[in-house]
């Protein structure tokens, strides 16, 4: 069996490239998530548009964007497919909330 012996200063140099290593493994610090409080801006927006886009639907649900975009793939969240497009029917989306009946939602008017 071979020995290796290494000199206190040879031991040193190694324990700090070890040092080094270990801390540049290190994940970085992640900065604070964002607020998702709906603004004023928000509910205006809702009130004057027919549709909204997955992520003005998430700030006023209160919502993540991935969580959204789960609810709508799930049928959670009503949704009109456009291309590509995925849009919110306002209308629908308060239908499900509860804020005005479903015959409004399915573009009926009340007699």
């Amino acid at each position: 069996m071979l020995e290796h012996s290494i000199s206190d200063e040879q031991a040193g140099i190694i324990e700090e490239v070890i040092g080094d290593l270990t801390g540049s493994l290190k994940r970085p610090k992640r900065a604070p998530l964002k607020s998702v409080v709906p603004t004023s801006d928000d509910l205006a927006l809702m009130a004057n548009q027919k549709v909204l886009t997955v992520i003005e639907a998430s700030r006023i649900l209160r919502l993540s964007r991935m969580a959204t975009y789960e609810a709508v793939w799930n049928g959670d969240i009503p949704s009109v497919y456009v291309g590509r497009r995925i849009l919110v029917p306002v209308a629908a989306l308060k239908a499900m909330l509860g804020e005005t009946d479903a015959r409004e939602a399915n573009g009926e008017v009340a007699a």
